[in-house]
């Protein structure tokens, strides 16, 4: 008799450790950047796949473009001002399109921007029409955003730059 219940508690103790390593592991890669940076890469490149994209990465950020009508003249630097048409979008978990920010034509000063914004619009001339896809990690990252934007979550923008200074 004693020896199963000490057969049993072995048990149970190894499903605790077992149970707690899980936890730990998984609740590691939940506020890892690393982690969450694969997982808006696999976002970003289902959503220009589904879709039929020609999009482009900036350097090594996970920041991906999309010009669909070229502009002509130069391009903006992150001191610039930036005159854009644009809307901003994520997906829900049931991948409903849900709208943050509604198109609006606004004066922006790119470098009081999020860094999505930063890196991604300086890939647009004047004139230029296309969209940024930008990772958590460039947008708001773990934080919720005030106009209901969840923690971690990929941002999409349809732009048109009008204009800079």
């Amino acid at each position: 008799m004693k020896k199963s219940i000490f057969s049993f508690h072995r048990k149970i103790s190894a499903f605790i450790i077992v149970l707690l390593a899980a936890l730990v592991f998984f609740a590691c890669n939940k506020d890892d950047p690393e982690y969450q940076a694969q997982i808006d890469r696999e976002i970003i490149l289902k959503y220009i796949a589904d879709n039929d994209l020609e999009a482009s990465e900036v350097d090594d950020t996970g920041i991906f473009y999309v010009i669909s009508k070229q502009g002509s003249g130069g391009y903006p630097t992150i001191e610039s001002s930036v005159h854009l048409i644009s809307m901003g979008f994520y997906f829900d978990k049931d991948d409903n399109i849900l709208i943050f920010q509604p198109l609006a034509s606004q004066l922006y000063v790119l470098k009081r921007q999020i860094l999505g914004w930063q890196y991604g619009i300086p890939m647009f001339n004047r004139g230029a029409k296309g969209m940024l896809l930008i990772p958590s990690a460039y947008g708001y990252g773990p934080n919720p955003y005030y106009s209901g934007i969840p923690p971690n979550q990929v941002l999409f923008f349809d732009i048109e730059l009008i204009d800079f200074q």
